[in-house]
């Protein structure tokens, strides 16, 4: 008992506790279960994760044993047996009984999304292999509400230094998911500083620091924010330095007269020397007021429904399907090309199947509201 209270009292300390929100719906559909005979197999493996996600371990492990005696190719089994070493943060234990889940292609979202991130932590600072993409897109295929695994697939991209606008996409997805996760901005700001847009990043860590309420994770978001003012400072510094360069090239050709190949040698030069390096640190003043922020994207409009003056529809993207929406059709700008739609025009009926760059906004309030629909070729 003593043991028991001690335990409680460390958990409700913690400053912070790990979850997962996951959606669920109250409406049950009779028709659409069928019954079938298990297998001894079967009835042992269910039987097993029962138990274990009700914390009786040891009489879980037991069946989950018995089932894979009786069948060595049962998904299930290996997926119960990784949850308990999870649970008991037994991390490569998990890892392997993870693996083994996902070589019998199983069709828990679980399984795959644990499996790739434990493989990620096994190699930190390092590239992750890439079973690690394969398994968090199957993650996102089964099921296709859960923001960890687009979060995840994101962090994938951005330490390998590869598929960065996918990968930026991806965390927007996990944004829109869970507004609320200063995390997933923290993410999708990371993958805007490799993309060197650091202007973009320090308005979305803004906005995260803006919305954080942990102790916790107050000091990441402002530790980012210092890091990425001092990038943006010294690519401003970089794109001044070289328009210097530039001009002064053009001085020395127009007063030596030299070749095209002579100039172009000299512009190098001046670049070289000009270039200036990263600050070694500073901050760069107060936040600024920080307004609602946006995103653009590209893809096929799969979905069209309006209720006028309200407009929802689909964007079909590479990796998942983009639902957004406007509250007044009226208000979005339409363009084709260079043309305008005029305001009274009624778009809805001529958008589904065109190719489309979408402005929208993201975060927590409103998000998915569209700004503007340019139709491309």
């Amino acid at each position: 008992m003593r043991a028991l209270e001690k335990d409680l009292g460390a958990y409700v300390r913690q400053s912070s506790f790990n979850y997962v929100r996951m959606k669920g719906s109250a409406e049950v559909d009779d028709e659409a279960f069928t019954v079938r005979e298990l297998t001894m197999a079967e009835s042992a493996a269910r039987r097993g994760d029962f138990l274990a996600h009700n914390q009786s371990y040891s009489g879980a492990r037991e069946l989950l044993e018995e089932a894979l005696k009786e069948d060595p190719n049962q998904a299930l089994a290996y997926e119960s047996l990784g949850f308990i070493e999870f649970q008991q943060q037994r991390q490569q234990e998990a890892r392997k009984w993870f693996a083994q889940a996902v070589k019998l292609d199983s069709q828990s979202y679980l399984a795959h999304y644990y499996f790739a991130v434990m493989t990620m932590q096994e190699n930190p600072g390092g590239q992750p292999p890439p079973d690690v993409e394969s398994s968090l897109r199957s993650a996102i295929k089964i099921k296709p509400d859960f923001a960890p695994a687009y979060d995840a697939l994101a962090s994938y991209y951005a330490v390998r230094d590869e598929n960065l606008e996918e990968g930026h996409m991806l965390a927007l997805r996990a944004i829109q998911l869970e507004p609320g996760n200063v995390r997933y901005y923290l993410n999708s700001a990371n993958l805007l500083m490799r993309m060197n847009r650091a202007d973009d990043a320090v308005r979305v860590g803004e906005h995260a620091l803006a919305m954080t309420k942990s102790a916790e994770e107050r000091p990441l978001v402002e530790s980012f924010l210092r890091n990425a003012r001092q990038y943006q400072e010294y690519l401003a510094r970089r794109k001044r330095a070289e328009e210097e360069a530039r001009v002064a090239s053009a001085e020395l050709q127009n007063q030596r007269g030299e070749e095209e190949k002579t100039g172009a040698q000299s512009v190098s030069a001046v670049l070289d020397s000009a270039r200036p390096e990263p600050a070694a640190g500073g901050d760069s003043g107060p936040l600024r007021d920080t307004a609602p922020l946006r995103d653009t994207a590209d893809g096929t409009i799969v979905e069209v429904s309006c209720k006028p003056p309200a407009m929802k529809l689909a964007l079909a993207l590479p990796s998942y399907k983009l639902e957004l929406h406007s509250r007044d059709y009226r208000r979005v700008r339409f363009r084709v090309g260079s043309f305008t739609l005029a305001d009274s025009a009624d778009p809805c009926p001529r958008l589904k199947n065109l190719r489309a760059r979408i402005a929208y906004t993201i975060g927590q309030q409103n998000a998915g509201e569209i700004i503007s629909v340019e139709l491309l070729k």
